[in-house]
C-alpha cells in the first residue's frame, strides 16, 4: 500500500506523482522482468522514514 499524505486518489503535488511513478515501475520491472528487488519492496518504508530515506536503491542479497 502506498500512503501520500494529504492526498486525495488522485495525486496532485508533483513530487508525490513523481515518486509514484518510479514506484510503479520498479514494482513491475521487479514482478515481471525478474530485476532485483527496490529496498522498499523488499523490507517495506516506516512512515518515519517518509520523505527522508526513499527506498529506491537494489535490495542487497542477504
Amino acid at each position: 500500500m502506498l500512503n501520500y499524505n494529504n492526498e486525495a486518489h488522485n495525486l496532485v503535488q508533483r513530487q508525490n506523482r513523481k515518486d509514484i511513478q518510479v514506484r510503479e515501475q520498479q514494482f513491475f520491472d521487479y514482478m515481471l522482468k525478474g530485476a532485483p528487488p527496490a529496498q522498499w519492496i523488499k523490507h517495506g518504508l516506516p512512515a518515519t522514514d517518509k520523505g527522508r530515506d526513499w527506498g529506491f536503491e537494489a535490495a542487497s542479497a542477504e
